[in-house]
């Protein structure tokens, strides 16, 4: 019975939904960052509401796939998940951690770079899935 609403679609927009929900308890905190002689700041929940499009958007993949009847692979399912959480976590929580406001250098630069990396793993293997999927001939039943 669980098993039936366990789909990988549900799971990303309940992502979606929670993502969201952070965003918006975060409508005060910015995200500052500068390249070279520019500096950036965001709005955080822009960031979040961003990263929860993204996410509907990927549910949206998913359910077509799953309406259209295409299966995609559950191992490569799950390490995406695993991948592209764990590299939203490091631009959630890490920060909290880094109570310590320096304005003259960017100490949170290593978590960052893990965290785009962890992403950009995810993407990748998210491409990977939905193109095995969309030429093999298992499919729904």
């Amino acid at each position: 019975m669980i098993k039936r609403y366990l789909k990988t679609h549900y799971i990303i927009w309940i992502a979606a939904i929670l993502t969201l929900v952070i965003g918006f308890t975060k409508r005060r905190e910015t995200l500052d960052f500068n390249v070279h002689d520019t500096y950036y700041v965001i709005a955080k929940n822009q960031l979040y509401n961003g990263i929860a499009m993204y996410f509907g958007i990927v549910g949206l993949l998913y359910w077509l796939y799953y309406k259209v009847g295409k299966k995609t692979l559950r191992w490569l399912d799950i390490v995406y998940m695993v991948l592209m959480f764990l590299g939203v976590l490091g631009f959630i929580v890490i920060p909290l951690f880094n109570m310590k406001r320096v304005y003259y250098t960017n100490t949170s630069i290593v978590s960052d770079k893990n965290a785009v990396i962890l992403i950009s793993i995810a993407q990748l293997i998210l491409m990977i899935n939905l193109t095995i999927a969309l030429f093999k001939k298992r499919s729904y039943p």
